[in-house]
């Protein structure tokens, strides 16, 4: 979500009625990129001198999306919007790396090579010792795919080590439980729309090579329906 520029060599989804170009790279729902950034730095001009240090562009779009850099840019989402405007704002304002798995820049003041972190003080249990909770990601892939295309399907393998199992993946366009299978193996997995991010915990995987996959079941009247695991 950092990226500052990027090669146009998909089809662009232009953002309705965005004055400074936003718009999204093919069927990708996670980066929005300024098209006219002179026109973003005119509308920061024209506020006055020293008024426009960290401009933030705000997409006319429900779906999630950002990216950080010149302008820190996020859309109007009501479920995501505000936290991917602080989050590519928290770049632009400090030196911080990234908070979530996979992120790959772990770098800043918001991390840590040792336990010895800086920022006991803000920990829930200050007076407690610090541990590491030690977890392995078998499976983290950023899909961006229509579902309309058919079933998507990712192998995994795990090594039976650890004793329970997380799942977390989120989707637009679904409207109804319906609307997506998830199955592990042909073993389909409970899920509804309630919320926007689903998670699963169940017990410990054997050593074997997993198949987990999603499929689009019943028609959607989203414009978009995509799988994000």
């Amino acid at each position: 979500m950092r990226k500052k520029e990027k090669k146009k060599n998909k089809e662009l989804n232009f953002l309705i009625h965005e004055p400074t170009g936003l718009y999204r790279d093919g069927t990708e729902l996670r980066g929005v990129y300024c098209d006219k950034p002179l026109a973003a730095r005119d509308a920061c001009t024209a506020t006055g001198p020293s008024a426009c240090d960290f401009p933030s562009l705000i997409g006319n779009d429900e779906f999630y999306g950002g990216l950080g850099g010149e302008f820190t840019i996020s859309t109007r989402s009501e479920t995501s919007g505000t936290i991917v405007l602080r989050h590519e704002l928290g770049h632009n304002l400090i030196d911080v790396g990234e908070e979530y798995d996979g992120g790959s820049v772990y770098s800043g003041v918001n991390a840590s090579p040792t336990l010895n972190v800086k920022w006991s003080h803000w920990l829930t249990n200050p007076g407690i010792p610090t541990r590491a909770e030690d977890a392995q990601i078998r499976v983290q892939d950023y899909a961006w795919y229509d579902l309309a295309e058919g079933a998507y399907t990712i192998p995994f393998t795990s090594d039976g080590q650890y004793d329970r199992w997380a799942m977390r993946f989120t989707v637009s366009g679904c409207e109804t439980d319906e609307s997506l299978v998830i199955t592990l193996d042909g073993n389909r997995l409970p899920w509804n729309t309630t919320v926007p991010i689903f998670f699963f915990y169940f017990s410990s995987f054997c050593v074997f090579t997993y198949s987990l996959a999603s499929k689009f079941a019943v028609p959607t009247r989203s414009h978009f329906l995509r799988v994000l695991l």
